[in-house]
């Protein structure tokens, strides 16, 4: 089968076809998780979000309309669902930033004692960002972890340019001030 856009697999899955949901969901699956996961800190939770976006993708296909983006879609479903998810059950309350967080240390000739230090930084940048109003968070994240440009971010989240680049800047001098002199180069 050569390979398909989203867009023509998304048609396929409005017709009910599984195999087509399934690519999606290989494609998917892993950036919603991280997506999910940055945004919680939690790992259950960036699973429950997972299932549930897919089910909705399943559930709704006919509201995919022909010409709109399917990355865009699914991540307005994705960040719905965690904005969401984290009122209902006000996840952030009792957060463990330490469950199950895995960080790759560079490779090369480190000792322990600076590995050590490299986690505790990416630990205290976690819960720094754990802190942030959630639209700062998801701007943020959407734009230095996905890539994605203020104006897809605008579009995700209803905002203006203006908006994005302001919450951005607001995320990141935020980040600086509770940060400021816990990280080295801060």
């Amino acid at each position: 089968m050569p390979l398909r856009s989203d867009e023509e697999l998304m048609e396929a899955v409005k017709k009910g076809d599984f195999k087509a949901f399934s690519i999606l969901f290989n494609r998917y699956s892993q950036k919603i998780s991280n997506l999910s996961f940055r945004f919680s800190g939690q790992k259950d939770f960036a699973e429950e979000i997972v299932q549930e976006t897919f089910i909705r993708i399943w559930e709704k296909a006919d509201l995919f309309k022909k010409g709109y983006r399917f990355s865009s879609w699914i991540y307005r479903i994705a960040l719905n669902l965690c904005i969401n998810q984290q009122k209902e059950t006000n996840i952030f309350q009792s957060l463990n930033i330490n469950d199950d967080i895995e960080i790759e240390l560079p490779a090369g000739e480190k000792d322990i004692s600076e590995q050590l230090i490299i986690k505790e930084e990416y630990e205290m940048l976690q819960a720094a960002l754990m802190k942030l109003p959630d639209k700062q968070r998801m701007a943020l994240l959407l734009a230095r972890e996905e890539g994605y440009s203020y104006i897809e971010i605008g579009k995700l989240l209803g905002l203006s340019i203006s908006s994005v680049e302001s919450l951005i800047y607001r995320a990141r001098k935020k980040l600086i001030e509770m940060l400021s002199g816990k990280i080295e180069g801060l």
